[in-house]
Formats: C-alpha cells, sequence, structure tokens
C-alpha cells in the first residue's frame, strides 16, 4: 500500500490578511499496490512530456505538475491517463473561521493531529505486505521528525504485526505522487475556498471519504472532540499538550496551553 500526502491553503489564523485561506485542506493518494502506483507516477510523466515539455527545445529545467499554476485542460489530461487506475482520495477539510485565535501559536501540533485523524480513514487492514506513506518535505527538520514519530505511532497502531511501516518525507519536484495528490488536493481546496467547482467535478468519483470539520450545525465547542478523538488516548493527550478526558469526550486543555476554540 503506498500513501500520498499533501496539503493546500494555510494555517494561518489572520484570516483578513491578504493572502490567507479561509480554509485549510489535507488529502491522501493511496494506491493499494505498486502497479497502481507506477500509473499514476507514469501519467505524472506522461502529462509533463506530452503537455508541458512539447514542442521546447533545448535544455529544460525539471518540470513540476502543482494545482496552483497548471491549466485546468492540463489537469484534465492528467487525469484521463488515470481514471481507470486503482487509486482513492481521502480528505479532511479545516475551515479556519470555526477555531479559535488562540490556536496560531500551535500550528505545527494543530497540523499533526488533523494528518493524524486523515489516517483514521484508510482502509489500513488491507495491506497486503507493507505501508508506504510519502509526505511532501515542508517542515524544519525538527518538526518533520516529531511529525513522522507521531504517525509512525498512530499507524503502528492499526496495522497488523506482519505489515512493514515506511515514512519518506520528499521534496514535491522528486515525487510524481506527491505532484499527483497536489493536483487533486488544489481541487479540494477550491470547492471549499471559493466554490469553484469545476476542476473537483472531474475526479470527485475517486474520493473515498471527505470530512469536513465543523459542518454548519456543529457547535463550535465540540472543535476539540471532532479533532482529538477519546480512542487516540494516551497517545494523542500526550504528543498534543492535552490531558485525558474524563468523561463523555470532553477534553481538558493543560493550563499552559491555549483555552480559546
Amino acid at each position: 500500500m503506498y500513501i500520498f500526502l499533501d496539503e493546500s491553503g494555510d494555517l494561518g489564523l489572520e484570516l483578513s490578511k491578504p493572502g490567507t485561506s479561509q480554509s485549510f485542506v489535507l488529502t491522501l493518494l493511496l494506491t493499494p499496490t505498486q502497479e497502481a502506483r507506477r500509473g499514476v507516477e507514469k501519467a505524472i510523466e506522461r502529462t509533463v512530456r506530452n503537455k508541458m515539455r512539447k514542442g521546447k527545445k533545448g535544455k529544460i529545467p525539471t518540470l513540476e505538475l502543482k494545482g496552483t499554476n497548471t491549466s485546468l485542460e492540463v489537469k484534465q489530461y492528467f487525469y484521463r491517463q488515470v481514471s481507470k487506475l486503482d487509486f482513492a482520495l481521502y480528505t479532511i477539510i479545516l475551515p479556519k473561521q470555526r477555531i479559535g485565535a488562540s490556536w496560531a501559536t500551535e500550528q505545527e501540533r494543530l497540523y499533526n493531529d488533523i494528518a493524524g485523524r486523515i489516517l483514521e480513514q484508510l482502509p489500513l487492514h488491507a495491506a497486503a505486505d507493507r505501508v508506504m506513506l510519502m509526505l511532501d518535505k515542508r517542515k524544519s527538520q525538527a518538526d518533520q521528525r516529531e511529525l513522522n514519530h507521531y504517525l509512525s505511532l498512530r499507524l503502528q497502531e492499526r496495522l497488523p504485526r506482519n505489515i512493514s511501516l515506511e515514512i519518506f518525507p520528499v521534496a514535491s519536484d522528486e515525487s510524481r505522487g506527491i505532484q499527483a495528490v497536489d493536483l487533486f488536493c488544489w481541487g479540494i481546496f477550491r470547492k471549499y475556498e471559493v466554490n469553484d467547482l469545476t476542476w473537483y467535478h472531474a475526479f470527485s468519483s475517486k474520493i473515498q471519504a471527505e470530512t469536513l470539520l465543523f459542518p454548519p450545525k456543529e457547535k463550535e465547542e465540540s472543535w476539540p472532540a471532532l479533532l482529538f478523538s477519546s480512542i487516540l488516548w494516551p497517545l494523542a493527550g500526550s504528543l498534543s499538550g492535552f490531558d485525558p478526558p474524563m468523561e463523555g469526550n470532553t477534553l481538558r486543555p493543560r493550563k499552559a496551553l491555549p483555552t480559546e476554540y
């Protein structure tokens, strides 16, 4: 089983600041077999060769497909190459206006916990021999180590004992799988950020799980319960800075941490 993780948007909470997104989206692309993974990667290569390098002569710098600067035509071409392949998308969306400003100083913890939550959706029981998780290298070395360790613990909890786990932070320009999930993640982000469904509709049938944190009818005080399930304790409690819940899935923030949600 091969998993690629990427995000769109940012976790900045100064929502009126130019360039700050209103939403944050994490997306996983899962391929159950090496054959399917190679199919996705070859589709990226074919798209770059036929749509971005075609007609160009001489030495060309490494080209990377990014959701932000790839045209809809090129995205649709890419999807035609992968539409019949065996892969699934899992995504989680955070509307940032639904959380308190105190989270502004806890962005790494917030990112790690959302990433851990999306992993809960994966059918890890179906892994045949090993699980490989590829992450877009986006953090400092210390933050990357903490994220890798946290996700490793979360995955090991659910993996059968005979299944090995490997986690690799990779630069997006070196990973065709990361580029693929970036294209899809951008389409989901556009749906929630500006209600643009054009690209999203093209691939939405591949989305296995689409989780919106804080749906409209949820109460804002349910944020801790939504983000940190009681089944994650004591692991998540120790890593996330909360004391374990006492009753009814209610979390008790430690005094040193923000209490506004």
